[in-house]
């Protein structure tokens, strides 16, 4: 497969709009735990907002990791720069997919109801689909 200007032009410009918009909405979910944390006292780890935001932070975090990676991939391409130590970062790339992964997982423990086994199955659930589908798929093809 070959890029031509255009899909690299086009690719870095869309993986510059989700870093962008990415670090503005962790900003916006910083802000509110940091506001809403102090006012709640001792209740902050059970107001749903709150649990909420925090599982934001974490999915979006992994996003800012994964999308600035590639943003830069192509700024230090254009600019001459050797790429190969980003590009080449498998541990970037791990930690993104684990902060997004666990960001996912606790959104689904917080929206489910407070029944404990069933917070458990359903995030349990999300977590081994998310691993093994792909995986089996890999495995398969």
């Amino acid at each position: 497969m070959e890029f031509n200007d255009l899909s690299v032009a086009l690719r870095e410009i869309c993986n510059g709009m989700m870093t962008v918009s990415a670090v503005i909405l962790l900003a916006i979910l910083v802000r509110y735990v940091v506001r809403w944390v102090p006012r709640l006292k001792g209740r902050w780890h059970r107001d749903a907002g709150v649990q909420i935001a925090l599982a934001g932070i974490v999915m979006v975090s992994g996003h800012v990791i994964r999308s600035a990676g590639g943003w830069l991939q192509f700024l230090m391409f254009r600019w001459g720069w050797d790429v190969n130590d980003l590009v080449n970062s498998f541990e970037y790339f791990i930690v993104a997919t684990i902060l997004v992964v666990t960001g996912k997982a606790m959104v689904v423990f917080f929206f489910i109801n407070k029944h404990a086994l069933r917070r458990f199955w359903y995030t349990a659930t999300m977590l081994v689909a998310s691993v093994s589908i792909p995986l089996g798929i890999f495995l398969v093809l």
